[in-house]
Formats: C-alpha cells, sequence, structure tokens
C-alpha cells in the first residue's frame, strides 16, 4: 500500500470513529431530555398523573385529563327508601311512542340477572314494573310506587321527592334525572344530549329564566380589572346548577383549557355543544379555596 492510500485509510479512520461518538452522544442527550409534559411551562399544574397544561383540552392526553384528583374522598351513595335500589339497577331504558313496547333492562343484583323488561312484567314477587320513562322504571312495590332510575330509588309522591322537597331545590338524584343525568364519580357526570337541549330550547322561550343563568355567575376581577373568573352565585334555575353539582360560592377558572377571561367564550363553547361539537366538558373551578375538577360527558 502506497503512501497516499495509507494516509486516506487513515482519514477514513478517524472519521468514523468521531460519527460513532457524536451519535452515542445524541442518543444519551435525547435519554436525558424531560418529558414533554413539563414543557417549561411554570403555570402547569399537577393533578396525580402528569401535568395539565392551560392550552387547549383536545391536546392533552385522556390519561391527564380524566385523571382522579388524590384529594377527592368517595361520596356516599344515597341511601335508597326501602331498598329497591339494593335489590335493582337500572341498565337503560328503550321508548317507544306505544307504552306497552317500551323497554327497561334491569339487573336483579341478588339473582345476579339483566333481563328486558316490559309494563306490566314482575321483577319478582311483589315487585312489578307499571311503567317506563326517559327517568327510568316505575316500579309497583308493598310500600308504593318508586321509581328506579340510574343508582337510586326514591318513593314517588314521597318525602324525597322534589314536589315535597322543603327547600325547593329537590333531592340530587332526583334533580339529575328530570335533566337527564347520573353521577359515574366523585367529581363525573354523564347527561343526556337530548335533555339537556331540551332544556336549553326551555330557556331560550323563556328570556327571563335564561338571564338569571348568566347572572348567576358573577364576573371576578382581578389585577387591571381583568375578569379572572366567574362565581356561582345563583340568581335562578337554582335546580340546575345543583344537578351539575355547583355550589354557592364556587369560582369556575377554567372549561376545556379556555381561561373564563369573558362571557363570549362561555357562549362559543354551549354554541359548540348545541351543534354537537362537544362531547365532554371538563371545568377546573376554586371551592372553598382549593382546585378542583368536573368532569361532564355527554350521550346520545
Amino acid at each position: 500500500m502506497d503512501r497516499f492510500a495509507k494516509v486516506a485509510l487513515g482519514a477514513a479512520l478517524v472519521i468514523s470513529a468521531a460519527s460513532v461518538v457524536f451519535v452515542l452522544s445524541q442518543l444519551r442527550a435525547a435519554n436525558d431530555i424531560p418529558a414533554p409534559a413539563s414543557l417549561g411551562d411554570s403555570n402547569a399544574v399537577t393533578n396525580g398523573v402528569g401535568e395539565v397544561r392551560p392550552g387547549p383540552l383536545f391536546r392533552e392526553t385522556f390519561a391527564t385529563v380524566f385523571a382522579p384528583d388524590p384529594a377527592s374522598k368517595a361520596v356516599p351513595k344515597p341511601k335508597p327508601a326501602n331498598g329497591v335500589a339494593e335489590k335493582f339497577r337500572l341498565v337503560t331504558v328503550s321508548l317507544s311512542t306505544d307504552q306497552n313496547l317500551s323497554m327497561a333492562f334491569i339487573e336483579n343484583k341478588s339473582a345476579k340477572t339483566q333481563k328486558c323488561y316490559h309494563p306490566g312484567d314482575d321483577l319478582e314477587e311483589g315487585y312489578t314494573v307499571s311503567e317506563i320513562t326517559d327517568k327510568g322504571a316505575v316500579i309497583n312495590t308493598p310500600d308504593g310506587p318508586f321509581l328506579l332510575t340510574f343508582g337510586t330509588a326514591f318513593l314517588i309522591g314521597g318525602a324525597n321527592s322534589t314536589a315535597n322537597n322543603a327547600d325547593g331545590a329537590g333531592d340530587t338524584s332526583t334533580l339529575l334525572h328530570k335533566f337527564g343525568g347520573r353521577r359515574s364519580g366523585t367529581n363525573e357526570w354523564h347527561f343526556s344530549r337530548s335533555a339537556v337541549m331540551d332544556y336549553y330550547e326551555e330557556l331560550k322561550s323563556r328570556p327571563e329564566r335564561l338571564v338569571t343563568v348568566f347572572d348567576t355567575m358573577a364576573p371576578v376581577y382581578g389585577e387591571n380589572d381583568r375578569i379572572e373568573g366567574y362565581k356561582v352565585d345563583i340568581k335562578g334555575e337554582a335546580e340546575f346548577f345543583k344537578a351539575i353539582g355547583f355550589n354557592q360560592g364556587d369560582i369556575v377558572r377554567e372549561v376545556n383549557g379556555i381561561p373564563m377571561h369573558n362571557r363570549h367564550a362561555a357562549e362559543r363553547l354551549i354554541r359548540r355543544y348545541a351543534d354537537d361539537d362537544l362531547d365532554f366538558i371538563v371545568i377546573k373551578m376554586e371551592r372553598d379555596g382549593k382546585q378542583i375538577q368536573q368532569v361532564y360527558h355527554s350521550f346520545k
């Protein structure tokens, strides 16, 4: 091998070694890069699983958005009157213009069965399905008629029915079903889109009632007179606010990742929901000085 060939071979070996060192250093550096969730955002808040950035909801992972609040305590289920809800669980209902063709899918907890029932069918001795509505199944029992809803049951016309509730706001479980909803977790709800839209149309036809909804959300001002959220100060439609888990004095800070700096942001979200462009809503609020998150799913 002549002198020129030896020099060329040596140069090639040096360049190759340098390339290998460079690639290895880049791989090592890549492994040391912090998780993308932080992005150096000092305003991010933790929720027990990862970090939730104040950006749009749709850029966040489901694991982050729906992570449970580690400080949350389980909410005890309402105690069923006479144990109807201990015996049976309503799975879903299917309505027909002919009431006799309407169906309720009910689980018998003791028998460990799930069956389809029509009006007039017996669940077991002494318990008969008498009517099926969008709120649940009316069951005749030895203690009177009960409405079996999602997660509980109450005596129709009894002490825990809306009509007889002294505070005028109604039992929470009763109100939930009035608006087509059910609570599935400590801070999580499911609502029927059709029921919510029916309520919305009802409010639009009664402007004086719609005004009280907006007046309930009083702006909270910070520095430079900038709105930093909306405080719940109920002026009307108390049943609705109770059904969705709002308390007097709560401060709504953010909805679906959008800071609540003005009412236009809320109005845009309402329009998107009305246009069937939203399936869930995540509200971050302050309650008694603590940050909480409430999630609302929509089903058809």
